[in-house]
């Protein structure tokens, strides 16, 4: 799945430039109609009282070209956590 995941973001990065916040078409107005089942239903809901629309989106973006990097930002160190030294210098803060 990871194979045909990477094909379909790819390929709207190729088309748009950018990664879309949804790939179900519509507009705002199909989305206060509230009908999910029609062929553009106002994008994905979120459930939280708005819809993303099927527009470029930053953070999908982002994430996508992470997912390219094989990067995981919230993956621990591949050296461990970083060490620190405390100069003995300095006055501690309360």
């Amino acid at each position: 799945h990871r194979a045909s995941m990477q094909d379909s973001l790819l390929h709207q990065l190729a088309e748009y430039g950018a990664v879309l916040a949804s790939v179900r078409g519509g507009n705002y107005e199909a989305y206060t109609q509230g009908n999910s089942d029609p062929a553009f239903p106002g994008g994905s809901d979120t459930g939280l009282g708005w819809s993303y629309l099927r527009y470029p989106h930053l953070a999908a973006t982002a994430w996508t070209g992470l997912m390219l990097l094989e990067a995981n930002p919230f993956a621990p160190p591949s050296n461990g956590p970083p060490t620190t030294t405390v100069d003995p210098s300095c006055p501690a803060t309360p």
